[in-house]
């Protein structure tokens, strides 16, 4: 499998197009020469994807935005791979850490200022070498992009949105309690520690299970301690605490880059908007004081590290998940899908039913069945809960079978005991778990894409209407619509539609309008067509779908990012089945990215600004003149105040403007499916040339000023004069 996990650079593919085929929305030809929108003949396009999270914008989780413009044809496979990796490690296993006093004194002496947590956290997103896992059935599976996620024990007990009741993937797995050589009376405070992890301060909330496996750890400091004395004491605690212990020896000093066996401390790819926005500060922070902006370690405790993480995973994580798996798929879900337990499920469906009945003036916080409404939880050791638990469990080590059968058995219980969040979830993961599946080959590939369908809209409209949860709702459509996308043609177009419900449902805001815009557009350019005529693509919608992420990437001053959506958008139009005449055939959309185009250059400062040229370039180059380089297009001039009824006169008469009489050819199979899409563009273009002509009256009466000024007149020019 290609993975980004092994450090490797992002892969790219390319789309190889001749001259020929080099799109063009007729823009001015020297404008696009300077603004790198059109694609130079001499070589093909190259088209590039981030196959990591830790993107050119931001190191927090992977950005469903500004990654690859398609699925490339026929290499499904690839894509589809380099994409699971990125949501299944997203999905890892969740390991708490719980240090002592003095491993964060150790480590903040090393540099690293977040202690001895933020030491081993980036190692967790890689771990050396294959990790073996076996599935429900005792197959064997060698993954070389394996990881777990490591957090603070204390923060995730104090803070309420670090676990969550319906999800236990959110909840640990193990915890690594450490110690340090040099603490006194070792054995008593390891049980202090482990004490508090159960019952003190440390504890989770009441619906996380404590009974997570405890992994104990013995820091040799190699620059102080003896050797001996801490081998004596690792040996003691394995006879107290059994085998899942671990001696790690570091360095207590400071190692600076250019040391010669100083190694640079990796970067964590999985990290929380804030976590990545205090990144950022204490980078600009250190760079600003001429200091190394990423902190090196000594070789010698890099190797020891990712030793210790492989041992932990290896060793103890996942043969721990691989028993608790292989034991509730025995006593409860091997139960609950005979006979015996199909009954028992439907009784207790009747039984709800009549006790609503007879108990209708009871109080509304009454529950049925082990689901506490009051709470809003099920307990740690419910049946609901630990087939919940098992699906994670079965999900987190790819089994994905596995995962979705138990979904899709516990969806009934959460929906009789009316337990939405859980609800919505299961439908979540139940669809998230049958996409992971391989293309071919598997159970998942022969459902019916209708079911995807249903399970998103039903997952949507708990977390929307009965959880008021948009930013889980927004989770489940963008992985759905990731997902789709490569499931074919009938998958990308309902990608698509999710897509466009994320815009419509305000999910996101003007920055997550402009990526989600582009991610429509990926899914539309996907898309291959049926026969040697290519007839079905939507290479039309995909271009349009484009121009509106540029046109948005334009309102937020981002005009780099115009520029490329802009520029796959020319791409799109030249692949079309009219090449140019495409956009030349509408007046307005013609009108609009031309104009979206020097647009661009003029936020990129690569316009001409003499006078003969702006002469040439009539209407909208007469805004390059003016001094716009810290201006967006929305901020240039306020458009007067339209007559309603001529606003109106144009909605009626709107499709005209997008279906002429006589296209090219005559051939409209495309046009009116993009009329309500695109319809928000032409009015943008309106827009635009009022902002012109305004700035065009503002020109003339600044000379009509400078003329008067010579002349030694004092009286204000007149606007009649003026136009």
């Amino acid at each position: 499998m290609t993975s980004s996990a092994d450090g490797d650079d992002p892969q790219s593919w390319h789309l190889h197009r001749s001259a020929a085929s080099t799109p063009a929305l007729d823009v001015p030809a020297d404008v696009i020469s300077r603004s790198g929108l059109g694609l130079d003949s001499s070589r093909p396009a190259s088209l590039s994807r981030s196959a990591s999270p830790h993107g050119s914008l931001s190191l927090s989780a992977p950005r469903f935005g500004r990654s690859s413009l398609a699925t490339p044809p026929g290499s499904a496979a690839e894509s589809y791979d380099e994409l699971r990796s990125i949501i299944v490690r997203a999905f890892s296993p969740l390991v708490a850490v719980y240090p002592t006093q003095e491993l964060d004194d150790l480590a903040r002496a090393k540099g690293i200022a977040g202690g001895f947590t933020a030491l081993i956290r980036p190692y967790g997103e890689r771990v050396a070498g294959k990790v073996v896992v076996r599935d429900s059935v005792g197959a064997s599976r060698a993954w070389d992009d394996f990881a777990v996620h490591f957090a603070d024990l204390g923060r995730l007990a104090h803070d309420a949105t670090a676990a969550s009741a319906a999800s236990t993937a959110s909840q640990p797995i193990a915890a690594v309690i450490a110690i340090s050589s040099a603490t006194q009376q070792p054995i008593d405070t390891l049980r202090h520690l482990y004490h508090q992890s159960s019952q003190g301060i440390r504890t989770l909330p009441p619906y996380a299970s404590p009974e997570y496996l405890r992994y104990y750890v013995l820091v040799h400091d190699e620059d102080r301690d003896d050797l001996s004395k801490s081998t004596a004491l690792f040996n003691q605690m394995k006879r107290h605490f059994g085998l899942h212990c671990h001696l790690l020896k570091l360095r207590s000093s400071a190692t600076s880059p250019s040391d010669g066996n100083a190694k640079v401390l990796p970067q964590c790819e999985w990290l929380s908007p804030s976590e990545d926005l205090q990144h950022m500060a204490d980078t600009a922070r250190l760079a600003d004081l001429h200091r190394p902006t990423i902190p090196s370690i000594a070789a010698s405790d890099d190797a020891a590290i990712r030793t210790f993480v492989r041992e932990l995973v290896t060793q103890s994580v996942v043969p721990h998940m691989e028993q608790r798996i292989a034991l509730w798929n025995e006593q409860i879900a091997s139960r609950r899908r005979g006979i015996s337990g199909r009954f028992m499920s439907l009784s207790k469906r009747w039984a709800g039913i009549g006790s609503s009945a007879r108990h209708s003036s009871s109080s509304s916080g009454a529950s049925t069945g082990n689901y506490d409404s009051l709470q809003g939880h099920y307990r740690y050791d419910s049946p609901e809960a630990l087939l919940r638990k098992l699906a994670d469990f079965a999900l987190m080590l790819r089994d994905f079978k596995l995962a979705a059968s138990t979904f899709d058995l516990v969806r009934s219980d959460y929906s009789n005991d009316k337990a939405w969040k859980y609800l919505a979830g299961a439908n979540e993961m139940c669809c998230i778990a049958n996409l992971l599946n391989p293309l071919t080959g598997t159970a998942a590939a022969k459902l019916k894409m209708e079911s995807f369908d249903h399970m998103l809209d039903t997952a949507c409209y708990s977390y929307l209407t009965r959880c008021n949860d948009a930013t889980s709702a927004l989770r489940a459509l963008l992985l759905g619509v990731e997902l789709l996308k490569v499931r074919g043609k009938h998958g990308a177009e309902l990608a698509a539609k999710w897509g466009i419900r994320i815009l419509k449902l305000g999910l996101v805001g003007s920055c997550g309008h402009a990526l989600v815009s582009e991610r429509i557009a990926a899914c539309f350019a996907g898309q291959i067509g049926v026969g040697n005529t290519g007839w079905g693509t939507r290479k039309r919608k995909a271009a349009m779908w484009n121009v509106t992420a540029a046109d948005d990437w334009m309102k937020l001053g981002r005009a780099a990012f115009a520029a490329e959506t802009l520029g796959q958008a020319n791409e799109l139009y030249g692949e079309a089945r009219h090449g140019s005449d495409a956009v030349n055939a509408f007046a307005d959309m013609h009108t609009f990215t031309t104009q979206l185009a020097l647009a661009v250059q003029m936020k990129l400062g690569q316009a001409h600004t003499g006078r003969g040229r702006a002469r040439a370039a009539s209407g909208a180059s007469l805004v390059m003149s003016q001094d716009v380089e810290d201006e967006t297009v929305e901020d240039m001039a306020a458009p007067p105040a339209r007559d309603t009824a001529a606003v109106d006169r144009r909605l009626v008469q709107r499709r005209s403007l997008l279906l002429p009489e006589h296209g090219p050819n005559g051939q409209r199979e495309e046009e009116a499916d993009d009329f309500e899409a695109g319809a928000h563009l032409w009015f943008s273009s309106l827009q635009m040339m009022e902002m012109e002509r305004s700035m065009e009256r503002r020109k003339r009466i600044e000379n009509v000023k400078k003329e008067r000024s010579e002349e030694g007149e004092d009286r204000p020019p007149q606007i009649e004069q003026a136009k």
